[in-house]
Order: structure tokens, then sequence, then C-alpha cells
């Protein structure tokens, strides 16, 4: 996923973890973008809030190819309780694209 996109979801990561059902988002995603191995990591783990970020964890490693902020997106919109969630990744993507560039890092010599 690219890094513009990350930080869309990234504003959100504590609303996600505290309210998002994961699993119940991953149901949309695991045919076309999640491997059976990935739906496995996330259901290892122990609550809610941590399934959450494993979820996310994973779709930040994806390939932007494969559209995992889009298929993301899609799958808040499916499920019940989240087209919220979806709104408002899609706002912040949509600010983040409008915003000047941010300055590069400083490097320390």
């Amino acid at each position: 996923m690219d890094d513009l996109k990350r930080r869309a979801i990234a504003r959100y990561i504590d609303s996600f973890a505290k309210s998002m059902e994961a699993v119940q988002v991953m149901d949309h995603l695991q045919f076309d973008l999640l491997k059976p191995e990935d739906v496995a990591e996330v259901n290892a783990e122990a609550t809610r809030h941590k399934r959450a970020r494993k979820l996310i964890e994973i779709l930040y490693g994806k390939r932007e190819d494969s559209e995992p902020f889009e298929k993301f997106e899609a799958a808040l919109q499916k499920t019940e309780g989240h087209k919220a969630f979806a709104r408002e990744i899609r706002q912040a993507l949509n600010e983040l694209h409008d915003s000047p560039p941010a300055d590069p890092p400083l490097t320390q010599h």
C-alpha cells in the first residue's frame, strides 16, 4: 500500500482498534486480497483490538497494484456498522491529496 493511503488509515488506527470487527471485514477480503496465512494470522490474535491492528498491518504490506486501500474501503462499506470508517478514510485520503507535500525529513550529521 502506498504511503499516502497508509497515512489516511493511520489517522483512524485507534478507532479501528477499538471498534472494528476485523473478522467481519476480513470476510469481504479473503477471496481477492488476503491469503489463507493472512486470515490465520488475524484470527490468531486474542482480542478484537489486536485482530484489527493485525489486519491493518497486513494490508499495509500488500502491493499497491492489488488495491488494498480500495478493497479495505469497500469491505468497510459492506460490513454492518463500518460505513463511517469507509467515509473517514476516503475523506482523509482526499485531504492528504489536497495538502502540500510535507518537507523531507531532516538528516542528522
